[in-house]
């Protein structure tokens, strides 16, 4: 479900809210999401997500001739820690990954083996406020990132390195993010392989709250001190994980997408739909218990 951030232009479209709907009970969690991408006027299922007590425990991807089936698994922190993939033909795992925490449910290790293959990636928190994540020894490309953290516990700026420092082909990618009550509202990235920077700017809707464990998607590895899984690098996720308000706008200069969102008359989410250039792409239905 990771891809590159295209999510720029996005406005909400609330219908049907009435006050003789106020009283009504709105005691729901979200169960399932089901996403679509539509290609040449054809709708074709992407993905199922499925949910238990607004955690994510399963999913399809179904975008392929052979679709990938994952369960999730979480401590009693409701922390994810072990996520197992299979092919729909078969019946063998092919890929666990695993998360370690330590006793202030910090990450400390990713752990991803799949048949023969392992791959390791540590999170070390330095005294400076800042975390290094180590790349794998079977890494031979031997990226490693710091995050720098602000006194909220948030990542404001974030550096990964790309090959050797003594090697001509060697990089750097600088993420900074501007926060506005501990929500994103600015992003830089700065990439030595671009001939320019990215900047992002969001925008939210502070009257409409996320309900019914909607936010939960964009967040399932629990506590804000685990945004380095599911938010950052912010070029590989969508929205910050970690926002407890609806975001209706990602602007950048380059690009144009349009996402509206329709509500029920209780304001639960249930449908996502995403455009580009006044035609319609993608969308994702929300369904709930």
């Amino acid at each position: 479900m990771k891809q590159l951030l295209s999510i720029l232009l996005i406005t909400f479209s609330i219908f049907g809210c009435s006050s003789d709907d106020s009283n009504t009970s709105t005691d729901k969690q979200l169960k399932k999401i089901t996403s679509f991408t539509i290609k040449d006027g054809k709708e074709r299922k992407t993905a199922e997500q499925f949910f238990e007590n607004g955690k994510e425990i399963s999913g399809i991807y179904s975008d392929a001739d052979d679709p990938l089936l994952y369960t999730n698994t979480y401590n009693k922190a409701g922390l994810l820690i072990k996520t197992q993939e299979r092919l729909a033909s078969s019946e063998n795992i092919n890929t666990t990954i695993e998360y370690t925490y330590d006793e202030k449910n910090r990450l400390l290790k990713i752990t991803r083996s799949s048949f023969s293959f392992k791959n390791t990636r540590d999170f070390i928190y330095n005294t400076d406020n800042t975390i290094t994540r180590i790349p794998s020894s079977t890494d031979i490309i031997g990226n490693q990132t710091t995050y720098y953290l602000n006194d909220n516990g948030l990542i404001f700026k974030e550096i990964t390195s790309f090959g050797n420092k003594d090697d001509s082909t060697f990089s750097e990618r600088e993420t900074q993010v501007t926060y506005k009550n501990n929500l994103i509202v600015n992003l830089i990235s700065d990439v030595s392989s671009l001939s320019e920077n990215r900047e992002y700017f969001f925008e939210y809707n502070e009257k409409i709250k996320p309900k019914g464990g909607v936010n939960t998607e964009l967040n399932k590895f629990g506590s804000k001190n685990n945004i380095i899984l599911s938010s950052f690098s912010l070029l590989t996720s969508s929205v910050p994980a970690h926002s407890e308000e609806f975001i209706t706008k990602i602007s950048r200069t380059d690009l144009e997408t349009t996402t509206t969102y329709t509500f029920d008359n209780n304001e639960y989410l249930i449908k996502s739909e995403t455009f580009i250039d006044g035609k319609k792409v993608r969308f994702s239905d929300y369904q709930y218990n």
